[in-house]
């Protein structure tokens, strides 16, 4: 893997290279950490994708939320506010023809702060390490979660979870925490 490419690692895009610029902050997740992640969320609902709506909050390289989108996601919304990266979030879905994916153009606060049509199966929170952002979107998670939903957070530090969220599962890879969440209404 170069510094600006990463590989979708299941389902119908299986070995597609993703290509991103060299963008100051974005650190898209370590392939061991996504299989990991991954695999999680295959227990959690049994391999089945098909029905899932998926929020990825802070998009980067678009990498977690291609890799739900190749294993069948319904619905894929990605939140970035960095320019180049929404250009080339937009020509891996052009490539890939995924019509399921959808790219909102700003910051994830802005995102969650609009009136939501939908929910979400799955919120992906890896937002870049130098960001606080955790602090910000708490109250406004609620909103977007549905009664089933998993919340996973990717950090470089151990992050003050809210009341609304029991841990299901957690790990740690190098530098990277990372825990699975369920929302508990």
């Amino acid at each position: 893997m170069t510094n600006n490419s990463v590989y979708i690692i299941s389902g119908i895009y299986r070995n597609t290279k993703i290509t991103f610029p060299k963008i100051n902050g974005l650190r898209p997740t370590p392939n061991r950490v996504k299989e990991t992640l991954f695999n999680w969320i295959n227990n959690k609902w049994n391999n089945n994708f098909t029905d899932k709506n998926i929020l990825d909050l802070f998009a980067g390289s678009g990498s977690l939320g291609f890799e739900a989108a190749s294993r069948g996601a319904n619905f894929v919304q990605m939140v970035e506010y960095n320019k180049q990266a929404i250009k080339s979030i937009q020509l891996t879905c052009k490539k890939l023809s995924l019509n399921q994916v959808n790219i909102f153009p700003g910051k994830a606060i802005d995102f969650l702060q609009q009136k939501q049509t939908k929910q979400f199966d799955l919120i992906l929170l890896d937002p870049p390490f130098q960001n606080n952002e955790f602090e910000k979107i708490w109250n406004y998670l609620p909103r977007v979660l549905n009664s089933n939903s998993i919340v996973y957070i990717e950090s470089n530090l151990i992050v003050q979870i809210p009341d609304y969220l029991n841990l299901i599962r957690t790990k740690k890879a190098g530098k990277v925490y990372f825990n699975l969440y369920e929302y508990n209404i």
